[in-house]
């Protein structure tokens, strides 16, 4: 599921690896239950707010390598950046677009929806 967030977010360069301290690499997009020796970023996917969130947070990635690779900085500590203050590379109409092909999620993430669901429940 990892890897699908990568594609959602758009991120294309990136290696499948299921022991990332076993081999090299700049960041580990892992489970938040999981844990790694290297640099990583933990994402939850337990809920459909959650993948979302996730998408948005991998997002970010390519606006900090921008920042970063670009200022002439060969290697920097994934654990020291503050993924709050940058913005994710897609905007929110084209994560939301994301949501569309999955009509519960999408459903479930539209705050008018849900109220309903729950109203329609306790009227029960």
């Amino acid at each position: 599921m990892c890897e699908k967030i990568l594609e959602f977010a758009e991120i294309t360069d990136y290696k499948v690896n299921k022991n990332p301290d076993n081999e090299d690499g700049d960041l580990a997009i892992i489970l938040s239950e999981s844990n790694t020796k290297m640099d990583s970023l933990k994402i939850k996917l337990n809920t459909f707010s959650q993948i979302k969130n996730s998408i948005i947070q991998v997002s970010k990635i390519k606006n900090i390598l921008n920042k970063h690779y670009n200022s002439n900085s060969s290697k920097f500590n994934w654990n020291e950046i503050d993924f709050s203050l940058y913005e994710p590379a897609l905007d929110s109409q084209e994560i939301n677009d994301i949501f569309l092909k999955y009509p519960l999620a999408s459903d479930w993430l539209d705050m008018n929806k849900k109220k309903m669901f729950f109203k329609k429940r306790t009227q029960k």
